[in-house]
């Protein structure tokens, strides 16, 4: 397998190392292979006490926004026991529904690229 190599283009680097390593990308994946991605913001997911990671750039944030919202790639819920595996996890309660949540929650997700299937003319 090739190695992968950043562009420092999150919204190039992001969907090609989802491609590279795979469906089910963790954040802690993500930071591992794009370490500028790393910083002091915090991704959401909803309101702002579900929280699916925390230590990104708002560059990483921005990306995530845009790509998830244009549905170049899907963000999945996850099992804790994924980020564990991956050596990292958040130290709150783990959300189990999809609700809003009066104190912080951690949503562990994944990111996959969507399949397109072509539209036959």
């Amino acid at each position: 397998m090739a190695e992968f190599t950043p562009t420092t283009n999150p919204k190039v680097d992001i969907p090609a190392l989802i491609q590279w390593r795979g469906d089910g990308l963790t954040f802690v994946e993500l930071l591992q292979y794009l370490p500028y991605l790393k910083g002091d913001f915090t991704y959401w997911v909803g309101d702002k006490n579900t929280i699916a990671w925390i230590g990104v750039s708002q560059q990483c944030v921005e990306a995530l926004q845009e790509l998830v919202g244009s549905d170049a790639m899907g963000l999945w819920p996850a099992q804790p026991f994924i980020y564990l595996i991956d050596g990292c996890a958040l130290k709150f309660p783990v959300a189990k529904l999809n609700r809003t949540y009066k104190r912080p929650h951690w949503l562990p997700v994944t990111f996959s690229l969507l399949k397109r299937t072509k539209v036959a003319a």
